[in-house]
């Protein structure tokens, strides 16, 4: 009897092992649903941080190009004056014979030209600007900012000279950043043919 209770009794107990731990399997469900929460998360980040960094990049560009435009647009607009005020001065060297017509023995010079009839030049006139300071061509000829060179060549290339003198006048444009010639045909005295170059320049 006592037999036959413990065999076909109370069937007997289950052991732990048995089962499932339920509680674990709801552990790995849970870490395995945040592990894909994560990365998600970690891809959102990721592209909203491209995306800012391509925005950042295309505005720096923008930036940039609008301002080499601006930069562009300001050196052509002081190319253009530049030009402009060489222009008048070599105008004013080959047309004009300056103010007063003896300005270089006046004191109260007006305007200083070297001319004599059109685009004839006096010897005593280069001379006399040979003898001027760089400081004092761009007062007496208003450079701006710029400063003067002035050159009488031959038509090789050479100094022409006046009465022995080579005419080179003013600041030689060595390591200039900036500079703008014009050549203007003249004639001196003697009936030489010569060209008188004039630059502008800046350092």
């Amino acid at each position: 009897m006592c037999r036959r209770a413990e065999d076909g009794g109370a069937a007997a107990s289950p052991r732990a092992n048995d089962f499932p731990a339920l509680g674990a399997g709801k552990s790995e469900t849970r870490f395995q649903f945040s592990l894909l929460l994560s990365g998600k998360g970690q891809a959102v980040s990721l592209d909203v941080v491209l995306a800012l960094v391509i925005f950042t990049i295309s505005i720096a560009g923008v930036l940039h190009a609008e301002s080499s435009i601006s930069h562009s647009v300001a050196d052509s607009e002081e190319f253009r004056r530049t030009q402009d005020r060489l222009i008048g001065l070599s105008d004013q060297l080959v047309l004009t014979s300056g103010e007063p017509d003896g300005w270089y023995n006046s004191t109260n010079i007006k305007s200083v030209g070297l001319a004599y009839g059109d685009h004839r030049l006096a010897d005593d006139k280069l001379i006399a600007l040979t003898r001027m300071t760089a400081k004092d061509l761009r007062g007496n000829l208003s450079t701006g900012p710029n400063s003067l060179y002035v050159q009488l060549l031959t038509s090789g290339g050479s100094n022409c000279t006046v009465q022995s003198t080579n005419l080179t006048v003013g600041a030689q444009p060595a390591g200039a950043k900036e500079q703008i010639s014009i050549d203007r045909y003249v004639m001196t005295e003697n009936s030489r043919n010569c060209t008188l170059r004039v630059t502008l320049w800046r350092p």
